[in-house]
């Protein structure tokens, strides 16, 4: 079995579409992959994707049932500053990548595809492990951030997390939330749906 994470961006910015499979401790990163390269890739093998993009849009409103459960529990846990990263797919650059991200699972029909948010992972498992999570916010706009970020999620998970990018961490977060979920592990439900979505727990 074969854990795979898919960060996806817009189609104007495909090079920063990273795509990772994790198998055991080894760690594989492809990049500036299309749609098709995408599918190609998964169909190839027996695999659980987990995708950082809606993968529905709201029937009404602004935000998914998902999205609003997903900011009540940030609430809930003192993290409010976090309910930024949670963005409404019906925004112009959010409502591309949701019709990415849904065309690609539409056409893995034999695939186990779920939804998760990385960013939010990763700073859950820094609030778990007692590590101030706001020294690290800026992880995708700082480059010495994102490497300290990186080391301590290295010492925490156990893998060798050496990336270059952020596009390339998320993506292995992906991955990793999608070994949790076949474990069923570590996971909090946002959704039940037929491609649920799942974040990481914290307790």
């Amino acid at each position: 079995m074969i854990f795979a994470g898919l960060d996806l961006s817009g189609y104007k910015s495909k090079e920063k579409t990273v795509l990772t499979f994790l198998e055991g401790k080894s760690i594989k990163n492809f990049k500036g992959l299309n749609d098709e390269e995408i599918i190609e890739l998964l169909s190839k093998n027996d695999v659980i994707l987990s995708i950082d993009a809606p993968l529905s849009f709201p029937k009404k409103d602004f935000l998914r049932y998902s999205d609003k459960k997903l900011k009540k529990f940030l609430d809930e846990i003192n993290l409010s500053f976090l309910k930024k990263f949670v963005l409404p797919p019906i925004l112009p650059q959010m409502k591309i990548l949701t019709k990415r991200g849904m065309k690609i699972k539409n056409k893995l029909k034999k695939i186990r595809v779920i939804e998760t948010h990385p960013t939010i992972s990763i700073f859950l498992i820094l609030f778990k492990n007692g590590i101030f999570i706001k020294d690290f916010l800026n992880y995708k706009r700082d480059y010495k951030v994102f490497k300290n970020l990186c080391e301590n999620l290295r010492k925490i998970l156990k893998y060798e997390i050496d990336f270059e990018t952020p596009d390339e961490l998320d993506s292995f977060i992906c991955s990793y939330l999608s070994l949790l979920f076949y474990k069923n592990e570590n996971i909090i439900y946002l959704s039940k749906t037929k491609n649920p979505f799942v974040i990481y727990n914290p307790f």
